[in-house]
């Protein structure tokens, strides 16, 4: 099942490890950041969601630079804020 059609409430890791076998790409409803983004990149880019069809910032996840395809699920410590 794709996280598109998943409530967020029943989002497990299982569903972001899928995109990595799947080898999601970056699109409009889907970013990957392979760090913590500021703040002021953050509220941008849920903001262009927010004001389009909705998506998911996935954070932790490096994506190739040339086509968007995600590469790895390297994670990020936990920050507070």
């Amino acid at each position: 099942m794709s996280i598109f059609t998943k409530p967020r409430s029943k989002l497990e890791t299982s569903d972001i490890q899928q995109l990595l076998q799947d080898q999601a790409v970056e699109n409009i409803r889907l970013e990957f950041k392979s760090q913590v983004p500021d703040k002021d990149e953050t509220l941008k880019k849920l903001s262009s969601f927010a004001n389009t069809f909705g998506g998911f910032m996935v954070i932790g996840a490096k994506a190739n630079s040339a086509d968007g395809r995600i590469e790895d699920l390297l994670g990020v410590d936990e920050q507070s804020g």
